[in-house]
């Protein structure tokens, strides 16, 4: 029943039966869950130059145009309402996680209502080659584009960073069962313990 409409670049939330939502002052929105949205906030900020200003006939600063200014990410309902507090950046790296990154660059782990879930996450996820392919309940899958600096492609890792499973060979590790991460090498599939790695 939503649908984002644009009005001067900025963006705001319209329901067909419920009128605006939100109003146009945000720089855009996605879906995080079936009733959560994440919504990226900004601003327009005027841009000013020096020299010779045409509207005045004379010497000093004036206006050139407006630019749009980073003001933060939010979660918040379908209603509008916001259900967390802003932070510097909020990615949703799985179906029931979010990875936040706090003003002062703390890292946080959140679900998909705002709630920390790790005040303390020690995963950096900024490197544009790292993706997730799964998450469990305290594990954190990363694979790699390329190569991270000690030559691995995959980590398993729990919410506080440890890494309890690395590979220089497999190209994906994914949580299987109780007691095994499934991986995969070219075309093979494979079955590691998690106990022992065997």
């Amino acid at each position: 029943d939503l649908y984002e409409y644009r009005v001067d670049k900025l963006r705001g939330l319209i329901s067909l039966e419920r009128g605006e939502v939100l109003p146009p002052k945000y720089l855009g929105f996605v879906k995080v869950s079936d009733d959560r949205i994440l919504i990226h906030n900004g601003y327009f900020k005027r841009v000013w130059d020096s020299g010779w200003n045409p509207y005045t006939g004379s010497y000093g600063y004036y206006p050139i145009g407006k630019e749009l200014v980073h003001k933060g990410y939010r979660i918040a309902d379908l209603n509008g309402e916001f259900i967390s507090k802003s932070y510097n950046i909020i990615r949703h790296i799985s179906e029931d996680y979010l990875y936040a990154e706090e003003w002062k660059g703390q890292l946080v782990l959140l679900d998909v209502d705002g709630n920390v879930i790790n005040p303390d996450f020690k995963i950096n996820l900024s490197d544009i080659n790292i993706k997730i392919n799964a998450i469990g309940d305290n594990l954190v899958y990363l694979s790699y584009d390329k190569p991270d600096a000690e030559g691995y492609k995959a980590k398993v890792c729990s919410f506080n960073g440890e890494i309890l499973y690395a590979s220089k060979e497999y190209d994906k590790v994914l949580p299987f069962d109780d007691v095994s991460y499934e991986a995969f090498c070219d075309n093979q599939r494979l079955l590691i313990s998690k106990i022992d790695r065997s």
